[in-house]
């Protein structure tokens, strides 16, 4: 949430975990971010 908060005032940021999932990742972490995406990904400029 603070990372979305700080990076995304004038866009541009993109949440990602970069190019894939590392395979030690587990389901949770991963739907984690997402959700987390989901939740705090939208704001106003």
């Amino acid at each position: 949430k603070e990372l979305i908060e700080v990076a995304a005032p004038g866009g541009g940021f993109i949440l990602s975990s970069s190019n894939e999932l590392g395979t030690e990742t587990s389901v949770e972490n991963a739907l984690a971010m997402y959700r987390a995406g989901e939740r705090y990904g939208v704001y106003e400029p």
